[in-house]
């Protein structure tokens, strides 16, 4: 009976330690949310599915768009796409990072030049989960892991 209730425990441990704070689900309709107004320039309503401290990089991005970029945009004939990835937990289980595939967006050039089109692209996006959510951390702006110079 003993090994019994011994295997039962070790069992139970083992399972709870391989969970996850928080729902994937609702990570995936976070990083969703946010990626389909960032990478579109939306970039204040991207402000709720970031932590506080990552407002500081979104009024940044902001403050860089210029009347080129802003032409740039409204003569696109369509959004930005994108497709959620791999999702890497840390040892933590407060953090993670997701994979997003980015097509068709504007890419910020440096200061004083025009923004440019880039067909793909891959991001490695920060979260952390706060107050029973996963958020997206900003330690900086979303830089792309691999991207097609078209």
């Amino acid at each position: 009976m003993k090994f019994n209730l011994f295997s039962f425990i070790c069992l139970f441990v083992l399972f709870a330690s391989c969970t996850h704070k928080g729902s994937e689900s609702q990570m995936k309709e976070n990083v969703d949310s946010f990626a389909v107004h960032y990478f579109n320039w939306q970039f204040k309503e991207s402000l709720p599915y970031c932590t506080a401290e990552s407002g500081k990089w979104l009024r940044y991005a902001a403050s860089q768009v210029h009347q080129p970029d802003i032409d740039i945009l409204r003569t696109k004939s369509e959004g930005a796409g994108y497709e959620l990835g791999d999702i890497t937990y840390h040892d933590d289980d407060t953090t993670a990072n997701i994979i997003i595939n980015v097509k068709n967006y504007l890419c910020m050039d440096t200061i004083g030049k025009a923004g440019r089109l880039t067909e793909k692209a891959t991001f490695s996006i920060p979260l952390v989960y706060r107050g029973e959510k996963w958020k997206i951390k900003m330690e900086g702006l979303p830089r792309s892991e691999k991207q097609s110079h078209d």
